[in-house]
C-alpha cells in the first residue's frame, strides 16, 4: 500500500515470498538499504515487508524489482488485501509437497522394516539382499531410485532457492544448509554403494519429508499468528448500498455520499448518522462488546456493527482512510517492528549458516583423524546402521578406512542438517505478532511493535497528564465570578462573543465554558472575529469589535476594536499593564480564587485589551486591560485511575503528574490518588523538558512512558520512551503516539505493561530454547556423546529435531493467543 505523507516519503507494505530464514531477511534489509530506502522492516513471519522511501529516487516498482533481483518474489500489499488467504494458499501448499514426499518416505521406510525385523534366512530378507550379477541388491536399488526421484521432483526447489540465495543475493540460508546435507547423503551413499558398501540412502529422503515436515507446520503457525489482522478485515463489508438503492463496493464510497446500513449488519465506512437510531457494537475499537446507543449526529466507525435498526448514515473518510484501515495497517506495522533483541539475533543468524559449513567440514576432518588412530569401534559404525550388510571386499584395512569416512560424513552431515537458523529468527516475530495481535483484541493499539513492548517491560517512571487523563475529561463550570461591575445591557454581548471564540476551539475547558453559557444565557447577538488564535495549554483569543455603551462605559474612546482573552490566568495577563487594586471587592475576588484551587478548580480568566496600531502580543500598553470574568470549572477523577495508580506504585513505577494548572490545582488531583511527584505550572512544549530530565535524572538512563490525550501532550508523548494515548478511537489519536489505548478508561493501561512483560518473557524463553538448542545440539550431532555412551545422531534424526526445534518456538509463542487480560 503506498500512503505518500505531505513530504516526499512513501510508506510501501509488500508481501515478500521465498525468505526462509533470518539471512533472507538480513538481506533483504540491506539490499533494499543500499538502494535508498530510509527504513526497512521485514518480518520472517508473514512475508510482510515494510519500506520508506522517497517516492521520486525509489518507486514501489524500484522496491519490487530490488528484491526480484535477490531471487525473491515481492507484491505490493493493499490495506484490505488478506495476508491471510495468502498464507493458507503457501500452508497447502507445503502440504501437498510434504505428501509427495510420503511417496518416497513410506516405502523407504518399509524396506528399513523388513531389513531389520527379518531373519537373515527369511526369502524375502534373501530376496531383497541377493547380489545382481555379483554387484547391487533389490534393497539398494529400490533405495537409489526412491532417493533419486525424490531429489529430482523435491530436491530441485531447494537447489533452486539455494543458487539464487548464493548467486543473486550473495548470502547462504536454510536452503543452502537443506541442500548441502541431502546432497552430501545422497551424493555419499552413491560412492558407499559403488564401494561394495552400505548405503543410507534413506536419509536424503528423511531428510527433505522432515524439512518440508517442518515448513508446512511454520506456515500453519505462521497463519494462526497472522489471525488478529484477518479477523480485522473479515469486519469491513464488501458492499455498501447508496441511498437510492445502489449497491457499489466499499472501494468506491467517497466522503460525503449517503449509505444505507440495515440491522445486524457491519457498518461499510466511517460516518455520521443522519436518520434512525441504534445501538453499535464497537468491539473492535473499545476491546468490549457492549452496546453503545447511537442517534442523529452521532459518529460510527466502519467495520462497526449495527446491531438493531435500519440507519442513514454520511460517509465521512473513503475505505482506504477510515479508522479501520488506519487499525490494520498499524497493527502490521507493528508486527514488524523488531526490538533490540531480535536485531541482535539476525545479525547472529545471517553469519550461522557459514558457520555452521565450517563446523560441519570440522567435524568430517576431526574424526577423520580419529579413524586413523583407529579411535573409531565397530559398535559406533553399526549404531549409524551400517552393521548388518554384506559386503564383498576382502581387504579388511580398507573396509575400514570407508567405514570411517562414511561415519565422518555423516556426523558432519548431521551437524548441517540439526543447525536451525530458523528457531533464532522466529524467536521475537511469532512472539512479537501474537502479543501485538492480543493487545489489538483487548482494544490497545501498539504501534510501536516489539520495540516499545521491550521499553515498555522495563518501565521505570510513568508521567500522567492531569485534564482528560487522571479525570474524566469533560470539564463542567462550576462557578462564576464577574470580576467588574457590567453594565446590564453589555452582559448579553460579553457572553455571546465568549462563546463565539470558544466555539472555535475544541478544547474541553473551552467547550465546558461554551456549554455552560448555552445553558443559562441566551445567545442573541452574532459576533464577528478576526484573528482568531489559538495558543496550546494557554487559552484563545480574537479581535472583536466593542460596543459603543461598553466602550464608554470603559472609557475607551475611539478604540472601537479589542482583543478578548480567555484562557490561563498568568497568560491572560501576561501582555497587559493591568494591576489589580487591593479594594475591599479586589480582596473578595481573590479569596474567592484561593478557595477555588484550594477545591481543585481549573480558573479560566476573561480580560478585554483595545487594540493599538502594534502587535497584540507587545508587553506595554498605553490603555489598561479589562477583567470581566472568571470561571471555576471542575473535572471528576477518574474512577479507575486510584486503582490504576496504587497498582504502578506497588510494582515499583514511579508514578508523576504533569499540568498546566497552578500548583495548588494540581496537588488536590494528586492527594486524591495518592501521587507523590507532581510538576505544574508547564505549557505542552515545557513538558518535553520536564520528560527528559526525568529520563536523565539518576546514575542511569530511565525508561519513562507519557500518558496524555494524544493531542495536547504530543511532544512530550515522542519525547518519551512509550507516549500513550488515552482515546476512545479517533483517527487523530491513532495517528499521535506509538501505544493507543482506544477505551476511554485507564484500566488498559495496565493490561498493556502486563502483556508487554508477558510477550518479551516469552520472545526471551524463545532465544534461551533455540539458543540452547543449537549449543546442546550441536556438539551431540558432530559426536561427543561416542565416547560415552556409543551412540550419536543419525542425520534422520538430526532433521526431525530440527523441524521439532522451530515448532517449538512456534507453538510457544502462539500460547500467548491464551492471555485474557487481568483487567
Amino acid at each position: 500500500m503506498d500512503d505518500a505523507s505531505h513530504t516526499n516519503l512513501a510508506h510501501t507494505t509488500l508481501l515478500v515470498s521465498g525468505m526462509t530464514c533470518a539471512a533472507c531477511v538480513n538481506t533483504v534489509e540491506q539490499q533494499l538499504k543500499s538502494s535508498g530506502a530510509k527504513t526497512v522492516s521485514a518480518d520472517l513471519m508473514t512475508g510482510l515487508t515494510t519500506v520508506v522511501h522517497d517516492a521520486g529516487l525509489l518507486s514501489s516498482d524500484n522496491v519490487c524489482e530490488c528484491i526480484a533481483s535477490l531471487g525473491l518474489e515481492a507484491e505490493v500489499l493493499q490495506t484490505h488485501q488478506p495476508v491471510d488467504r495468502m498464507l493458507d494458499q503457501s500452508e497447502e501448499a507445503w502440504l501437498e509437497r510434504f505428501l509427495v514426499s510420503l511417496i518416497f518416505a513410506v516405502p523407504a521406510l518399509l524396506l528399513m522394516l523388513l531389513n531389520s525385523m527379518l531373519a537373515l534366512s527369511h526369502p524375502i530378507y534373501r530376496f531383497l539382499h541377493k547380489r545382481t550379477a555379483g554387484l547391487y541388491t533389490p534393497h539398494t536399488a529400490c533405495m537409489f531410485v526412491l532417493a533419486t526421484l525424490c531429489q529430482i521432483v523435491l530436491g530441485s526447489r531447494f537447489y533452486m532457492h539455494a543458487a539464487k540465495a548464493l548467486l543473486k543475493a550473495r548470502t547462504a540460508n536454510m536452503d543452502v544448509l537443506v541442500v548441502l546435507g541431502t546432497t552430501m547423503a545422497y551424493a555419499g551413499s552413491i560412492v558407499s554403494t559403488v564401494m561394495g558398501c552400505s548405503d543410507f540412502f534413506e536419509t536424503p529422503i528423511y531428510l527433505i519429508s522432515f524439512v518440508l515436515l517442518g515448513r508446512w507446520l511454520e506456515s500453519t503457525a505462521r497463519g494462526r499468528s497472522a489471525s488478529t489482522v484477518a479477523s480485522l478485515i473479515a469486519l469491513q463489508p464488501q458492499t455498501a448500498v447508496l441511498a437510492d438503492g445502489a449497491v457499489i463496493g466499499v472501494e468506491e464510497i467517497k466522503p460525503g455520499d449517503l449509505i444505507l446500513v440495515s440491522g445486524a449488519s457491519h457498518i461499510p465506512c466511517d460516518g455520521i448518522i443522519v436518520q434512525g437510531r441504534t445501538y453499535v457494537d464497537e468491539s473492535l475499537i473499545t476491546g468490549e462488546s457492549c452496546s453503545v446507543a447511537k442517534a442523529p449526529g452521532s459518529n460510527v466507525v466502519g467495520g462497526s456493527f449495527n446491531q438493531m435498526r435500519n440507519i442513514q448514515i454520511r460517509a465521512t473518510a473513503a475505505t482506504d482512510r477510515s479508522v479501520l484501515s488506519r487499525i490494520i495497517q498499524l497493527v502490521r506495522d507493528a508486527q514488524a517492528n523488531k526490538p533490540r533483541l531480535q536485531q541482535v539475533a539476525d545479525r547472529v543468524a545471517s553469519k550461522f549458516v557459514v558457520l555452521v559449513t565450517v563446523a560441519s567440514v570440522l567435524v568430517f576432518i576431526v574424526w577423520i583423524a580419529v579413524g586413523a588412530r583407529g579411535g573409531i569401534k565397530r559398535q559406533w559404525i553399526e549404531s549409524k546402521g551400517m552393521a548388518n550388510h554384506q559386503h564383498n571386499l576382502h581387504d579388511k584395512e580398507r573396509l575400514t578406512r570407508i567405514y570411517d569416512t562414511i561415519f565422518a560424513l555423516l556426523n558432519a552431515i548431521s551437524v548441517l542438517v540439526i543447525a536451525c537458523p530458523c528457531a533464532l529468527g522466529l524467536a521475537a516475530p511469532t512472539a512479537i505478532m501474537v502479543g501485538t495481535g492480543v493487545a489489538a483484541r483487548l482494544g490497545i493499539l501498539i504501534k510501536g511493535g516489539g520495540v516499545v513492548m521491550e521499553a515498555a517491560s522495563k518501565v521505570d517512571v510513568v508521567v500522567f497528564d492531569k485534564t482528560g487523563t487522571l479525570t474524566q475529561g469533560h470539564p463542567s463550570v462550576v462557578d462564576l465570578r464577574e470580576l467588574r461591575g457590567l453594565p446590564p445591557g453589555c452582559k448579553g454581548w460579553i457572553y455571546s462573543a465568549i462563546h463565539a471564540i470558544e466555539s472555535m476551539s475544541n478544547h474541553p475547558l473551552a467547550s465546558a465554558v461554551r456549554q455552560f453559557i448555552e445553558m443559562h444565557t441566551r445567545i442573541t447577538q452574532d459576533i464577528e472575529i478576526w484573528e482568531h488564535e489559538e495558543v496550546p495549554g494557554c487559552g484563545t483569543r480574537a479581535l472583536v469589535s466593542v460596543p459603543d455603551d461598553l466602550r464608554e462605559h470603559l472609557g475607551w474612546g475611539e478604540s472601537q476594536k479589542a482583543y478578548l482573552s480567555i484562557g490561563r490566568e498568568g497568560w491572560v495577563w501576561a501582555d497587559t499593564s493591568f494591576v489589580s487594586s487591593l479594594s475591599p471587592e479586589e480582596r473578595s475576588e481573590r479569596e474567592c480564587k484561593r478557595q477555588w484551587e484550594t477545591n481543585g478548580y481549573t480558573l479560566v480568566s476573561v480580560c478585554l485589551q483595545p487594540k493599538r496600531s502594534h502587535d497584540v502580543r507587545q508587553a506595554s500598553w498605553p490603555v489598561p486591560a479589562c477583567p470581566l470574568l472568571s470561571f471555576a470549572v471542575d473535572d471528576q477523577v477518574r474512577q479507575e485511575a486510584k486503582f490504576v495508580i496504587d497498582s504502578l506504585q506497588r510494582s515499583g513505577v514511579e508514578v508523576w503528574v504533569v499540568s498546566g494548572d497552578k500548583a495548588e490545582v494540581v496537588q488536590v488531583v494528586a492527594n486524591q490518588l495518592g501521587i507523590r511527584n507532581i510538576i505544574a505550572g508547564v505549557l505542552p512544549g515545557e513538558k518535553c523538558e520536564r520528560i527528559r530530565g526525568l529520563q536523565f535524572a539518576g546514575d542511569r538512563r530511565r525508561v519513562v512512558a507519557m500518558v496524555g490525550d494524544g493531542i495536547n501532550d504530543a511532544p512530550a508523548l515522542a519525547q518519551a520512551d512509550i507516549g500513550i494515548a488515552v482515546d476512545s478511537g479517533t483517527a487523530t489519536a491513532i495517528e499521535t503516539a506509538p501505544v493507543v489505548l482506544m477505551r476511554p478508561s485507564l484500566l488498559p493501561l495496565l493490561t498493556f505493561f502486563d502483556i508487554s512483560l508477558v510477550t518479551m518473557r516469552r520472545v526471551k524463553l524463545n532465544f534461551i530454547w533455540a539458543s540452547g538448542y543449537n549449543l546442546v545440539c550441536l556438539p551431540i550431532a558432530a559426536g561427543v556423546l561416542y565416547p560415552v555412551i556409543g551412540r550419536g545422531l543419525p542425520p534422520a534424526m538430526a532433521g526431525l529435531l530440527m523441524v521439532l526445534s522451530s515448532f517449538t518456538v512456534m507453538l510457544s509463542s502462539l500460547s500467548l493467543k491464551l492471555y485474557r487480560g487481568k483487567y
